[in-house]
């Protein structure tokens, strides 16, 4: 999909159309922004926290939409407490774009997998979102930070050619 520069400005600042299906889905629980200066709409579900004893483990899952695609990608994060006093920091996180560490996050999956099916959005695989575009240059000097050539997800998820 070819755009102009003000097609871009024009699709990114739009609300997005699904935004109330997408909250009505997801349930008050959940965080949902609707970015206006980048080209997706992310949303953070927390699940319940594990507690035993000093053991603390805090569950999400992130959900980041394309505006300029029809793709989503859902990113499942495990937090842990470390309550080691020599530790540089006071948590351990860790997350995962295919494998899930409860069954909340399973359970929200197969729910989302439904809905975005139903409205002909496609869930991204981490390689095809890591997938390199040949023969493509930056144009946005800020986005070489993210990796040596650009990829798929830059182009779906980021400002690739600092539009906005």
């Amino acid at each position: 999909m070819a755009l102009s520069k003000e097609e871009y400005r024009e699709k990114v600042m739009q609300p997005y159309p699904l935004i109330d299906a997408l909250r009505a889905e997801l349930g008050e629980s959940a965080e949902i922004y609707d970015n206006f200066d980048l080209p997706r709409v992310s949303a953070y579900v927390n699940h319940p926290t594990f507690k035993y004893g000093e053991l603390e483990i805090n569950y999400s899952t992130t959900i980041v939409i394309s505006k300029l695609v029809d793709v989503v990608r859902l990113t499942f994060c495990c937090t842990v407490k470390n309550p080691d006093p020599k530790a540089w920091d006071k948590r351990i996180d860790t997350e995962s774009y295919f494998e899930y560490f409860t069954q909340e996050q399973f359970d929200l999956d197969e729910k989302l997998t439904t809905f975005f099916d139903q409205h002909g959005i496609h869930k991204i695989t981490y390689s095809e979102e890591e997938y390199v575009i040949p023969g493509l240059d930056f144009v946005h000097e800020g986005m070489k930070f993210f990796g040596a050539q650009p990829s798929a997800g830059m182009l779906f998820f980021e400002d690739f050619f600092d539009y906005l």
